[in-house]
């Protein structure tokens, strides 16, 4: 999901372009959970992936269509990423569910595009712009969220 996210990041070089791609997961993935949730009592199990990669398509394709601002390597990250979700949580959950782990999934995605394109925006420092630039921040993010959690469960571990 990681590396998934990378060219989804590279395309985040303003707070603006953040903001609208994460903002642009974050529906495409609300649309396909209650689409994948809706239908998947009606789908066999052979069918499946296929499926969820044509409803993933079908959906950001209209939404690239209504916003007419997205590149192709995006729209492929934004695909994957989908396939990955939806394969992974969606195909066996209620909509409820599914429609819960898509807000806070495309929640993260949102926070993490509007962080890259703010960071890419006002911090000019040659390292952090391109594609190296974005799995540098990616990396960083990750040891920051890792830090956070090994923290707590470091705390939690001695106070209880």
């Amino acid at each position: 999901l990681a590396l998934g996210m990378a060219p989804l990041l590279a395309g985040a070089g303003t707070l603006a372009s953040g903001i609208a791609m994460g903002g642009f997961f974050l529906a495409a993935l609300i649309i396909n959970s209650v689409i994948i949730s809706v239908i998947r009592p009606l789908v066999p199990l052979d069918i499946r992936l296929v499926l969820i990669a044509l409803v993933a398509a079908l959906t950001v394709s209209i939404l690239q269509l209504l916003m007419q601002v997205w590149f192709y390597i995006p729209l492929v990250a934004m695909n994957c990423i989908l396939l990955a979700i939806m394969n992974d949580q969606t195909m066996c959950r209620n909509l409820i569910s599914a429609l819960v782990i898509a807000v806070v999934t495309g929640t993260g995605i949102l926070a993490m595009c509007t962080i890259t394109g703010a960071v890419r925006q006002y911090i000019d420092l040659p390292v952090i712009q391109g594609a190296p630039g974005v799995f540098l921040m990616l990396a960083l993010v990750i040891t920051l969220l890792n830090v956070i959690s090994n923290t707590e469960k470091m705390t939690g571990a001695s106070t209880g």
